[in-house]
């Protein structure tokens, strides 16, 4: 039995339960590696990609550190490009943005249908579908996602950066 995302640790594993750190190997990936699966927020199942928080741990990187991933699983991390290309382009899924002010206040956006392409395509968002959030009522546009966009780095330069997040 092969655990290639968060969704099957949820269904397959019998701790699958808890949030936490568990390995997985998405089709066409040459190793298993390590993923946040996030289990608190509904239905569950969420392959962590990104967190921040304290700022512990520095984003402004080059484009092979995003490409491979960087940070620890249990505070501050990207995932990486490369494994979120073969996440993304082994099944559909949803992509969601978490979101917590200073003052507490927390929102989301959620995006259904989310694949990137593969290292030759540059990491481009190639599918980005319908929007849902909880912040349409704050007057808050929390991400906006252009497809067909190449990521920034520091060591590269590309026409637009691929998320913006507007207050």
């Amino acid at each position: 039995m092969t655990i290639k995302d968060c969704r099957d640790v949820q269904s397959q594993c019998s701790t699958s339960n808890s949030s936490g750190v568990y390995i997985i190997k998405p089709e066409g990936f040459e190793e298993p590696f390590e993923v946040y699966c996030n289990n608190d927020v509904s239905p569950g199942g969420w392959t962590v990609i990104q967190r921040r928080g304290s700022g512990a741990v520095n984003f402004n990187r080059s484009w092979s550190q995003y490409e491979d991933g960087f940070g620890f699983l249990s505070t501050e991390f990207w995932l990486g490009n490369e494994k979120l290309s073969h996440l993304t382009n082994q099944a559909d899924y949803e992509l969601r943005v978490d979101i917590e002010l200073s003052n507490g206040a927390s929102f989301y956006t959620t995006y259904r249908g989310f694949r990137i392409t593969d290292a030759w395509g540059q990491y481009q968002f190639k599918h980005i579908g319908e929007v849902e959030s909880n912040a349409g009522k704050q007057n808050i546009t929390l991400i906006i996602v252009h497809q067909n966009s190449i990521p920034n780095t520091k060591s590269t330069n590309n026409s637009f950066s691929s998320i913006c997040i507007i207050f």
